[in-house]
């Protein structure tokens, strides 16, 4: 009938519990990770975007748990995907970007005042590093770049 079963959301929310652990043991780790390294750049991946204007939008447990310790280490970007979109966004001296439209075109509405690009089509990400810059590329699905950002070493 399209529904799901009760016995599925009660076996779900019986593992909560594991899961809140387990990403305070992560974000533990990730801050005590960050606080060690001498690394010129850092740059943090995951799968949820911290800020979007994609069709999931901004995670608000990302922005509550792991924004301040992005700024606070200085780290130079965050890669994430989950929205089927390509978005380069900037805030609190982090640079964001969402590549998660490899296949299937989402939808984007530019956030105020971060968003420096966004699009729908699919296409992919080019990170190229060296010693002094970090130049991110999106590149649509016919091989065009159609935004690039260069991150100088803070």
């Amino acid at each position: 009938e399209g529904l799901v079963p009760p016995a599925a959301i009660e076996q779900f929310a019986s593992r909560r519990p594991t899961w809140d652990a387990l990403g305070v043991e992560q974000m533990t780790w990730l801050e005590e990770t960050l606080a060690a390294s001498t690394a010129d750049w850092l740059v943090v991946v995951g799968h949820y975007p911290v800020l979007s204007g994609g069709e999931h939008g901004s995670t608000q447990s990302l922005i509550a748990g792991l924004k301040p310790l992005l700024e606070k280490y200085h780290v130079d970007a965050y890669i994430g995907g989950h929205d089927h979109t390509l978005q380069h966004l900037e805030d609190g001296g982090v640079s964001y970007y969402v590549n998660g439209n490899g296949c299937l075109r989402g939808v984007v509405k530019p956030l105020p005042d971060i968003t420096r690009f966004a699009a729908v089509d699919p296409g992919f990400m080019l990170h190229q590093v060296d010693a002094d810059t970090m130049v991110n590329s999106m590149i649509d699905d016919t091989g065009t770049v159609v935004h690039q950002h260069t991150l100088h070493r803070k």
